[in-house]
């Protein structure tokens, strides 16, 4: 979870050093910016436990159980049914801090690295802007109601998505919310797309895929 583009560059290369060449590699973002710090998300809790594990004996048994799945889960319903202002899942709590100005020049340096990368060993790389429920889907759609937070993030979304359209690097998908239907959910919780709504952004990525091309890579 969580994923923003310099783990997926981070991705792509332990691939490329296994020795797995695909054809095609697809990045769709926008919804996840990533830290301040530019790391993993979880990043902060792998430094606890990997001090817990060096210095203090190991993990205890109550860490343990809070990290069980059912345990996450049932955290994850608590936060969801709150009312206070918690950051939307999928937006670490410090890229509300950070500007959209300073998040997209991340992503186009990120775009730079990958673009080389799949060049030089000849794949075919597609980038989207992806439809973004923090951006621009219909607060009138969400049951309950989204934090105060998101409003305070909305406008940092527009700043950051109309620097990534202006550097003609990217297919953008960012309006499908309004083609898919103004009055129609696509979002199940507060970020995740509905089943029928991932099949619909599937086939708009699929009409930009050069099969010819994909065909005489692998021949």
């Amino acid at each position: 979870g969580y994923y923003e583009p310099s783990q997926e560059i981070a991705l792509l290369t332990h691939l490329l050093r296994r020795g797995a060449t695909p054809a095609l590699v697809i990045f769709m973002d926008g919804v996840n910016w990533g830290t301040s710090l530019d790391q993993p998300y979880l990043t902060s809790q792998f430094v606890q436990r990997f001090e817990a594990a060096q210095f203090a004996g190991g993990v205890s048994v109550l860490d343990l159980i809070h990290n069980w799945p059912m345990m996450q889960l049932a955290r994850g319903l608590s936060s969801r049914l709150s009312t206070d202002d918690a950051t939307t899942e999928g937006q670490p709590e410090d890229s509300f801090s950070e500007d959209g100005l300073q998040v997209a020049n991340r992503f186009i340096e990120n775009h730079k690295i990958a673009s080389a990368v799949t060049a030089a060993f000849g794949i075919t790389a597609l980038f989207f802007l992806q439809p973004d429920a923090n951006y621009n889907y219909n607060p009138e759609l969400y049951r309950p109601a989204l934090p105060d937070s998101v409003d305070v993030l909305r406008p940092r979304k527009a700043r950051f998505y109309e620097v990534l359209r202006s550097s003609g690097r990217y297919n953008d998908l960012t309006d499908l919310f309004h083609t898919w239907g103004e009055k129609r959910k696509a979002i199940i919780d507060d970020v995740h797309y509905s089943p029928a709504f991932n099949e619909y952004l599937a086939r708009h990525v699929a009409d930009t895929i050069d099969i010819d091309q994909l065909l005489s890579h692998s021949l």
